[in-house]
């Protein structure tokens, strides 16, 4: 969020609807009931610069907790996480210096078992080279597909 404007709100909620209609969501909010809720966290938070949100769609009351999608009861559930994050700082590179890179052992999903394009909670295959990337020291981690190439 900057200067009162979400950035780039149109492609993220195109992601976010796209997501939605793959995982077979039903019953999903309108883009105006989304906009509209986004807005009014933010204002509720006083947060008009500096912030970053998570928005995250379920699938919303279920009947019993197993993952099968057809123990939805009804409707989505939209959570919306808003929190302060400065745009420079620890957030960022210094490109000044140049950084430090290691190669993750951890390989990038193959598109055959998870579409990236797709955007879920899971980010475990994100998360495991950053942590790599701490403990060696270095500023990121580079990852590289099941065939060894930079992906």
């Amino acid at each position: 969020v900057y200067d009162g404007k979400v950035f780039k709100l149109e492609r993220h909620l195109r992601r976010l609807f796209k997501s939605a209609k793959a995982l077979g969501f039903e019953n999903v909010h309108s883009k105006e009931e989304v906009i509209e809720a986004i807005f009014r966290t933010l204002a509720a938070n006083g947060m008009r610069d500096g912030a970053h949100m998570r928005l995250t769609l379920t699938r919303g009351e279920k009947c019993t907790s197993s993952m099968n999608p057809k123990f939805n009861v009804y409707g989505t559930t939209l959570i919306i996480l808003a929190e302060w994050k400065p745009t420079e700082g620890a957030t960022t590179y210094d490109n000044t210096k140049g950084i430090t890179l290691i190669t993750a052992s951890t390989r990038r999903n193959s598109p055959s078992t998870v579409d990236s394009k797709i955007h879920h909670n899971n980010m475990i295959n994100n998360i495991l080279p950053k942590i790599e990337a701490n403990l060696a020291h270095a500023a990121d981690a580079l990852m590289l597909d099941l065939d060894g190439f930079v992906s």
